[in-house]
């Protein structure tokens, strides 16, 4: 969908509710009101509905018409708001683009850090060694008999 296209049913909304001089209950709180009820009335039609059955064609129809629903309330918010959903979208798609990297994006930084933590970083150049299961020191005022009695009791 173009932006004109858009713009041209944006209009032609704004006309059907201006015919019937609803401009007076269009405020934003109303139709954001409207657009929540519209939005449940849709997921209503897939209620309770297995994955399967809810693609079924003879329900095509009816989900159409909620989602035509949706979008002329979005349409009539966006006119009464006069915000330009086309540049929005746009707006909200790079925002997201850089919040939430692709596949292969995510990939890419995981092997860069992989690459970095293990290979230009080694743990060995930061002195560190993890310590051998003998060398682990216990707590203070412990001996080595009370560990071994509270390790076999708690096995038990």
């Amino acid at each position: 969908m173009s932006e004109t296209d858009l713009e041209s049913l944006r209009t032609a909304v704004a006309a059907f509710r201006d015919d019937r001089d609803w401009a007076q209950f269009h405020t934003p709180k109303d139709l954001a009101m409207a657009l929540s009820i519209e939005a449940s009335e849709l997921l209503e039609l897939f209620l309770w509905q297995k994955e399967s059955d809810s693609v079924r064609p003879d329900r095509l129809e009816s989900v159409q018409q909620e989602m035509a629903d949706i979008f002329i309330y979005l349409l009539s918010m966006a006119d009464t708001l006069d915000v330009d959903l086309a540049e929005a979208v746009k707006r909200k798609l790079d925002e997201n683009a850089q919040k939430y990297a692709s596949d292969t994006e995510a990939q890419v930084l995981c092997e860069r850090w992989r690459r970095n933590y293990n290979e230009v970083r080694p743990h060995s150049a930061l002195g560190y060694r993890p310590p051998a299961p003998q060398a682990i020191v216990p707590w203070p005022g412990s001996t080595a008999a009370s560990l071994e009695t509270t390790a076999m009791a708690t096995l038990t």
